[in-house]
């Protein structure tokens, strides 16, 4: 049998990638140690995302909440979702901050007609679900912005505002106040135009096959990790302050929020 594989993909800022694996590190060391066979300490490395979600020796992940409304369901069962400290985020929950570059006039959400827009990614919940939500009720229907690019990352988007390459994004709350600390000439750059609806963070996933004597043991462990004071430098970067396990149906606001932009003549960013 495969060794238990732990994978977390979830970062838009490379500058946190060191925390991620400090964290790593620190859950990896308490599994083994209660019992958890060929737990690695190094995170597992792969640019295809859904495959190594759905592979049966999946320990540990952390995903987006609208891949997992769309299908990633069927393979992984939920084990808790973090806590962030960060403007935007209330408990388990965040939004995304819809940006403009500092010095743009537009100071509400009709202001950004026509303007180009840039977007992470097309299964992204805070780069592309939650901002064609708050766009739908204004487009009665009809292209929105002049012109939709699909950046990436939400770092890249960021910096497509600042080069001139487009004028607004939604950036993740969590992303952005790591922005502010990693890159902070960066975010004074932007300005925040308004928020969208708050939806459940990032869940922490494992796979649909792991026993629940071992997602108890998930829970158990990230609790500890997050509460114990030697986590604290790698918890003011990563901004997890603790987890919560927030049931599977409060997910469905996501495919609650497509389905609406959808009756609103409005299912694609546009």
């Amino acid at each position: 049998m495969s060794d238990p594989i732990a994978f977390l993909p979830m970062a838009s800022l490379p500058d946190v990638l060191p925390a991620k694996q400090a964290f790593w590190s620190a859950v990896s060391g308490r599994l083994r140690d209660a019992g958890i066979a060929g737990v690695s300490d190094t995170l597992h490395q792969s640019t295809d995302l859904q495959l190594t979600w759905r592979k049966p020796e999946l320990l540990f992940s952390q995903t987006c909440g609208y891949p997992l409304v769309l299908g990633l369901e069927a393979h992984v069962q939920l084990v808790a979702t973090p806590v962030c400290e960060a403007p935007g985020c209330e408990g388990a929950y965040y939004s995304s901050a819809v940006v403009v570059r500092a010095e743009h006039s537009a100071t509400t959400l009709e202001e950004l007609r026509g303007l180009r827009c840039a977007y992470n990614n097309l299964d992204s919940q805070s780069g592309y679900n939650a901002l064609r939500a708050i766009i739908a009720p204004l487009a009665n229907g009809e292209p929105f912005f002049s012109s939709v690019i699909e950046s990436g990352g939400h770092l890249r988007s960021a910096q497509a505002l600042v080069a001139g390459d487009a004028d607004v994004a939604a950036l993740d709350c969590v992303s952005m106040a790591q922005m502010r600390l990693f890159r902070p000439a960066l975010i004074e750059r932007l300005r925040v135009v308004s928020y969208t609806e708050k939806t459940p963070y990032l869940p922490f996933i494992t796979s649909a096959t792991t026993d629940t004597s071992t997602v108890a043991l998930l829970r158990k462990t990230l609790q500890d990790v997050l509460h114990d004071p030697a986590s604290t430098d790698f918890k003011q970067q990563l901004l997890w302050s603790g987890i919560e396990v927030v049931p599977r149906c409060a997910y469905d606001v996501m495919l609650q929020m497509q389905r609406q932009a959808t009756a609103l003549d409005y299912p694609a960013l546009q």
